[in-house]
């Protein structure tokens, strides 16, 4: 049971206030509210004015002051929670058990009715590793005039949780016996959805249900730093052999002058013998 730190409020300032400031708030509240116990499961007397969660021991629920917990959206089956365990990316499903305590029998005709009830939830502003939502109840004629509850989120990082639109509904009996789900306005993150009149008795009780999303920080990605640029491989030049010059010295050319007068000589030597050998 939460009952670590609480507020008290007077019943006229209830009346008048729609939400508890979350600072001065970790527990269900007001502490010191009356309070209502079944003798057996079958014989619950509630009081003789609208009042809501305050019976302590209801056969259907438990305690009613803790009337707020929650589970993983995808945890279809499982069982709620008042400490919720987060990670980043996932989205829960968050609960409120709503029961008017008013017994009809007590009271004259049409005032066990808590008119215009609303329903509140305040989720945390700021990122921490550690934090709570805070759900409030209220109505035109309830005493005390709103009572909350809080449902504690922790994580291995700071993260922060919003609201996922659409998502809020109301399962209730509006006639005691029959199961109906109806959508919630998404104003019940802000200044409250108004759920109408409610009726009092258990057979009356019934849930409001939404869900929101944690963010929770992760460690930036170290950037890639940049390729240099490629550059194309360097090909060594080939090597070049040295060209064989002809040989263009004062010796070189008189030797091949030479050459070129012996080689004429005795062609002409061979020309006249041959002419001479004719005659």
């Amino acid at each position: 049971m939460k009952l670590v730190k609480s507020i008290a409020l007077s019943a006229v300032a209830l009346a008048t206030v729609a939400t508890v400031p979350m600072s001065v708030l970790a527990a269900p509240g007001p502490a010191n509210r009356p309070t209502f116990q079944c003798i057996t499961p079958d014989n619950c007397v509630g009081p003789n004015y609208v009042a809501f969660n305050s019976f302590t021991n209801a056969p259907n629920y438990g305690d009613e002051r803790a009337f707020f917990d929650g589970k993983l959206a995808t945890d279809v089956q499982g069982k709620f929670h008042d400490v919720m365990n987060v990670q980043n990316g996932q989205e829960l499903h968050l609960r409120i058990y709503v029961h008017n305590n008013a017994d009809p029998k007590k009271t004259a005709a049409g005032q066990a009715i808590a008119k215009n009830t609303t329903v509140k939830v305040q989720l945390p502003q700021s990122k921490k590793t550690e934090t709570f939502a805070v759900a409030n109840i209220f109505a035109d004629n309830a005493n005390p005039g709103l009572v909350n509850d809080t449902l504690t989120f922790r994580g291995e990082k700071p993260f922060t949780l919003s609201y996922v639109p659409g998502s809020a509904k109301v399962e209730r009996r509006l006639d005691g016996k029959n199961w109906t789900t109806t959508a919630v306005s998404d104003s019940i993150v802000t200044t409250g959805a108004n759920l109408g009149d409610w009726k009092g008795c258990f057979e009356y009780s019934g849930f409001v249900t939404l869900r929101v999303k944690v963010t929770m920080d992760t460690p930036e990605t170290p950037e890639k730093p940049e390729k240099p640029e490629e550059k194309p491989p360097v090909t060594p030049p080939k090597e070049v052999k040295p060209t064989v010059l002809p040989k263009t010295g004062a010796a070189d050319v008189v030797a091949t002058v030479a050459g070129v007068s012996i080689l004429g000589a005795i062609a002409h030597r061979l020309f006249t013998s041959r002419r001479l050998a004719r005659r």
